[in-house]
């Protein structure tokens, strides 16, 4: 994934989704660690999520396309897109 800031700042993170039985969690991870995200939801092709992220919780809400995820972040007084695809198994 990568986060696209107001000053056109690329921010990369990594999304790992999981389902255990119909049920889904996710986390993320950045350069200050992982974390698991809150408030996830998954239906009709859109993620939506809160994460924290440097001291602020931002929401995602992104729309999947095939193996990519596209979508806007917001929080912390400021707003922008995100974007990522599906890693190639291992």
């Amino acid at each position: 994934m990568v986060s696209i800031t107001d000053d056109g700042d690329q921010i990369q993170w990594t999304l790992t989704i999981t389902n255990d039985n119909g049920k889904y969690s996710a986390v993320s991870d950045t350069e200050g660690g992982e974390s698991p995200v809150k408030e996830l939801s998954i239906a009709e092709g859109k993620v939506h999520f809160r994460v924290p992220y440097q001291g602020e919780e931002y929401a995602i809400d992104l729309k999947l396309d095939g193996d990519t995820l596209a979508g806007t972040w917001s929080g912390g007084d400021a707003s922008g897109e995100t974007k990522g695809h599906r890693a190639a198994s291992s």
